[in-house]
């Protein structure tokens, strides 16, 4: 048995036991905590596992085993605490542990494929950090909504896309010093990684003024690419130190970015999962800074002794003839094609997932961790596919892609069980990153021996096909067409894409007469799954009604929502229920449709109890339109003079157009709309100052929630109020908001759920706010006015609820799982 397969064997037991702790938690919670010292005397055992009493093989078994004992013991009802200790275990114990060994024995394992595999294995799972970090950062520059998706998306392919064409240029003028390159390049990845949070935060507060658009992604770019050109470098500058050194050298590049891309996926699911929610951004960048630094040390190591260490296994097979018919620009348009429909994929089914998960904020690294899992599984089975069958597999993958697309709208709909239809639209991430990883090698398989040295050409055209992807497709098609129609055309994209691997795969003159013909060889699935598609672009009108409905009430038969309108920045509906309007924005409750006190279907009580606090409201800020039944109720007050309203979603502008209730406001000479971030547009506009800040965003557990229930967004709004000027926030049930506006403000209170924190005093008295409401024509009587105070009572607060903690910026635990900081 050689190394690599010893190193698997004895994985094992760690898996076995990390898949025995996980049953533990789930199952039994009251083992005796006296096993905690057999878990600490296994683990050390392991660790150290020269103790002449055990031998190796041994050690890992126990120390695999032993998890179990913790899993019982120590976190019993923090699963999320225990996730982290697989993580953790899988990095020390199977990737960092031999950082450990002898100077001689490192040398050796570093040297070997499986040590150089474990190192870009580190590179990848810090890259992903950085992504799901830099996602989350632009939301303070983009807007917290799925725009940033896209533009991160973009962003990064390109970067990597560069990378790997600057390498080209750099491994001709630098091959001597190849292998100082790569760890420069690693250094530097980490150490602009590090800086990177600092450098978004900087570029919030001073682009603030900047427009959206390609003014403000070019800015971000500045920032954000210089990392990602030397990601997309540094696999080229390993394979050319390689390629002397290896026998099967391209099986063995394939297998490093295999396990590049697994690294990747594993750093983006716990990100997504936990180390954001316990460790806070800046701390989890760090560590991915770590890594960076490790990847570089242990390649540095390595090298000594690749020489003569890396396994010889068999020669490469001599090349078959060459008679490809293909040009260089056809083999262009297709890799373009290939990497927009890949990408563009990707982004939408995001964007569905966004919805039907309500817009958890883990839903863009689960998204991703899930697609480069399939990535990875694609490009390590590349590895084995012999070149004859690449356009014949890819034209079936491609039917396969086009058919699970086809049927998206009106088959996950129908799985009615709660969080089906998100694991559907997971695996379906999956299934695309997995053929989408063996695509790229299938058409650069179809240059002509001649035409390698142009390969930089096709990869060139795939990077800029999947950027077009992921902002033309997956921003600006979505904001024209809607999701619905921008899937369908994925789907017919992806049928074309079949197509002309059908034609390619019989017209690839590489073919030998002895090889079966390829219909023989693509038939049936072929026929089978492009039909699928056919039939499912042809019914998609007649059977794909209320898909948006079934995703998000979870029923085979809803109620049809009386309206619905699309942006890129997201979806706004409205829902019939008991004779209520309700809003849906990004697949969520957003509010109803209601200024009227009876019946009080969105609880407006509590806004005009909220106006009754103010002795003259006269300017008055709104972040979140949503229904605009709250601005409407405020711009009725005849107190207020103007009433600035900001909204990062277009779609609630012709939501509250459509219904007669609340369309008023938009006509009103003291309303005034801006489309753009509530946190944006207070930077931008710093010398704007009101007496009233309302507040009334989405759930604090969603995707971009803390930027503007943080504290740092609570000392901004703070700047913009007057004296005795008053800030309103829905808590939506978080006890931490409570405590960061007691960290800001010295005067809280909280009317039935709604925090209000001011400088000055908060006038509490009942009858001053009874003759204010007296006033308001949706009372029109003191009578009214003194039941409303009644009922909506203002309980002043001069402490923070026990275990609670203070919202920032940088502490994820708001957004992902409500994990406590410290």
């Amino acid at each position: 048995m050689n190394a690599n397969a010893t190193g698997r064997t004895r994985s094992l037991p760690h898996i076995a036991g990390s898949l025995a702790c996980l049953s533990a938690v789930l199952v039994r919670q009251d083992l005796p905590v006296w096993l905690a010292g057999l878990y600490l005397a296994f683990s050390s055992a392991h660790f150290w596992y020269r103790i002449r009493f055990l031998t190796p093989g041994l050690s890992h078994i126990l120390a695999g085993w032993s998890i179990l004992l913790l899993g019982g013991i120590a976190l019993p009802a923090r699963p999320k605490a225990f996730a982290l200790f697989l993580i953790l275990q899988v990095l020390v114990f199977e990737v960092l542990r031999p950082l450990f060994l002898e100077n001689s024995e490192k040398e050796r394992f570093f040297g070997s494929v499986d040590g150089i595999q474990k190192a870009f294995f580190l590179s990848g799972f810090s890259a992903l950090i950085y992504q799901v970090a830099w996602q989350r950062r632009l939301i303070e520059l983009v807007g917290g909504n799925s725009e940033s998706v896209a533009v991160i998306i973009a962003i990064f392919m390109g970067g990597l896309g560069l990378g790997s064409l600057w390498a080209d240029i750099l491994i001709k003028r630098f091959s001597r010093y190849g292998l100082l390159v790569f760890c420069f390049f690693e250094i530097g990845i980490g150490t602009i990684g590090l800086l990177s949070i600092p450098l978004l935060d900087h570029l919030a507060a001073t682009l603030a003024s900047v427009p959206q658009g390609a003014g403000l992604i070019a800015f971000v770019s500045l920032v954000l690419l210089p990392p990602t050109v030397l990601m997309g470098a540094t696999l080229p500058v390993l394979a050319e130190i390689l390629k002397k050194k290896l026998p099967l050298f391209n099986e063995t590049v394939g297998r490093l970015y295999a396990v590049n891309a697994l690294g990747s996926a594993i750093a983006s699911l716990a990100t997504a999962l936990l180390l954001f929610g316990v460790f806070g951004i800046r701390a989890v960048t760090a560590f991915a800074a770590i890594c960076n630094g490790a990847t570089a040390w242990m390649i540095w190591i390595g090298a000594k002794s690749w020489a003569g260490n890396i396994e010889k296994t068999q020669p490469e097979p001599p090349p078959s003839p060459d008679t490809s018919a293909f040009t260089v620009p056809a083999i262009a348009f297709l890799a373009l094609l290939t990497g927009l429909t890949t990408l563009a994929q990707e982004v939408l089914l995001l964007k569905q997932a966004a919805w039907i998960s309500g817009g958890r904020a883990e839903t863009f690294g689960m998204g991703v961790g899930v697609f480069l899992l399939g990535l990875a599984g694609g490009s390590w089975k590349q590895i084995h596919t012999p070149r004859r069958e690449l356009c014949p597999t890819a034209a079936t993958h491609w039917a396969i892609t086009a058919a699970a697309f086809s049927a998206l709208p009106f088959l996950s709909p129908y799985l009615v069980v709660p969080g089906v239809p998100l694991l559907f639209v997971y695996l379906l991430l999956g299934v695309c990153g997995y053929f989408g990883a063996r695509t790229l090698p299938m058409v650069t398989g179809l240059l002509h021996r001649d035409d390698q040295p142009k390969l930089g050409r096709i990869v060139a055209a795939n990077i800029v096909g999947s950027v077009a992807g992921a902002l033309l497709i997956g921003n600006a098609l979505v904001d024209v067409a809607g999701l619905a129609a921008s899937i369908r055309i994925v789907a017919a994209l992806s049928l074309l894409i079949c197509l002309l691997f059908v034609w390619a795969s019989f017209h690839d003159g590489r073919k030998r007469l002895s090889d079966a013909r390829p219909e023989q060889r693509i038939a049936p699935r072929l026929l089978l799954f492009s039909g699928l598609s056919l039939l499912g672009l042809a019914a998609w009108p007649f059977l794909a009604d209320k898909w948006l409905e079934r995703m998000l009430l979870v029923s085979p038969n809803p109620e049809k929502f009386v309206f619905v309108a699309e942006s890129k920045s997201g979806i706004a509906a409205v829902n019939r229920e008991s004779g209520n309007l309700v809003v849906y924005g990004g697949g969520v409750y957003d509010g109803a449709v209601n200024t009227r006190l009876t019946p009080d279907s969105n609880e407006i009580a509590r806004l005009y109890r909220f106006l009754g606090l103010h002795e003259t409201p006269g300017d008055v800020l709104e972040i979140g339109l949503s229904s605009g039944s709250w601005a409407r109720v405020i711009a009725q007050d005849e107190r207020v003079r103007k009433i600035v309203s900001i909204e990062i979603n277009p779609a609630y502008r012709r939501l509250v157009a459509a219904f007669p209730e609340v369309a008023p406001v938009l006509t009103d000479p003291k309303f005034e709309l801006h489309i753009d971030d509530g946190r944006r547009w207070l930077m931008a506009n710093r010398d704007a100052k009101f007496d009233l800040i309302v507040s009334n965003t989405s759930f604090h557990w969603r995707a971009g929630a803390t930027v503007i229930t943080s504290k740092e967004f609570m000392v901004l709004a703070k700047g913009a109020l007057r004296p005795g000027g008053i800030l309103l926030m829905n808590t939506t049930g978080s006890p931490n908001i409570v405590a960061t506006a007691l960290a800001v403000f010295p005067h809280v209170a909280l009317i039935r759920g709604l925090v209000i924190a001011s400088m000055s005093p908060i006038d509490t008295d009942p009858e001053r706010a009874i003759a204010r409401l007296a006033t308001h024509p949706n009372i029109a009587s003191a009578n009214v006015a003194r039941g409303l105070v009644g009922s909506a009572e203002v309980r002043v607060v001069t402490a923070p609820a026990p275990n609670t903690v203070v919202v920032e910026d940088d502490a994820m635990n708001e957004e992902f799982g409500n994990v406590p900081v410290r």
